[in-house]
């Protein structure tokens, strides 16, 4: 369903983020990219998204094509009628509007009533404390409650692929666990498409079918993700399991993982 070929990324006209990035995101699945800080998720979700112009970057070698099209240098709102959104790191909802009106801006490019209203309620069905305060100011709501509003908000679009950027920053395990839960049944109760870019490596590779690690711009490592969970490297790097871990800087471990796969 989507394909990201060798792609470059450039910020300011000379920083060079993405290196000859490539993936494939298969219709259907969950597919899972992981990387520390600065490894280039966020920004291989707004290439894909078509949101670098507003960071002064761009795609200057290689395409992204969705549904074999090539929509590299498509505008952003494009490529959500297209079926494409993106959830934003930190949730990103109107601060100052309520949880409805967040959720009808969801939905605006869709001009049929009916489709809107019925998007909302599945929204509701999935997050129903987002019904209980569909009236409330949606600055008040809790981190969990802000995530939720955030993914509702994006399926008021009629999404076929969401992307959602780090769904468990901030959350407590419960609600991490509740988002995990929401995440996996929307994608196989309403056969949604997800790329998730997570540095929770045991949520993302939890609910992944595939995925991919970043580090330094590229892609170092891919696999099935009930492999990469019994990868020696990402459980070492990621998932705490290395046998000498413990007292090691994070720039000792960051140095031993960028010579093993860079």
């Amino acid at each position: 369903m989507l394909t990201v070929e060798n792609i470059e990324v450039v910020f300011n006209s000379y920083v060079l983020v993405l290196k000859g990035l490539s993936l494939q995101v298969r219709s259907g699945a969950i597919t899972a990219l992981l990387g520390t800080n600065g490894a280039g998720k966020t920004t291989t979700l707004k290439a894909i998204s078509g949101l670098l112009g507003t960071e002064d970057g761009e795609v200057t070698r290689g395409r992204i094509t969705y549904g074999g099209e090539d929509i590299t240098h498509m505008a952003a709102d494009r490529r959500v009628a297209a079926g494409l959104m993106q959830v934003m790191e930190g949730r990103r909802i109107f601060q100052d509007l309520t949880v409805e009106e967040n959720l009808r801006i969801g939905g605006y490019l869709e001009r049929d009533g009916r489709k809107i209203a019925s998007r909302r309620e599945l929204a509701y069905d999935y997050f129903p404390r987002l019904r209980e305060r569909r009236n409330q100011i949606a600055g008040f709501l809790s981190g969990g409650e802000q995530q939720m509003l955030a993914i509702g908000r994006a399926l008021m679009s009629g999404p076929q692929v969401v992307m959602l950027d780090e769904p468990s920053m901030g959350l407590s395990p419960v609600l991490v666990q509740e988002v995990c839960d929401i995440v996996l049944r929307l994608n196989r109760e309403q056969g949604l498409t997800i790329l998730l870019v997570e540095q929770n490596a045991r949520f993302a590779l939890a609910v992944a079918d595939y995925g991919y690690v970043l580090e330094d711009g590229k892609v170092v490592l891919e696999g099935a993700a009930r492999d990469l969970r019994h990868d020696q490297n990402v459980q070492e790097f990621y998932l705490g399991a290395g046998a000498n871990d413990r007292g090691r800087f994070s720039s000792v471990k960051w140095y031993r993982r960028k010579k093993r796969w860079v």
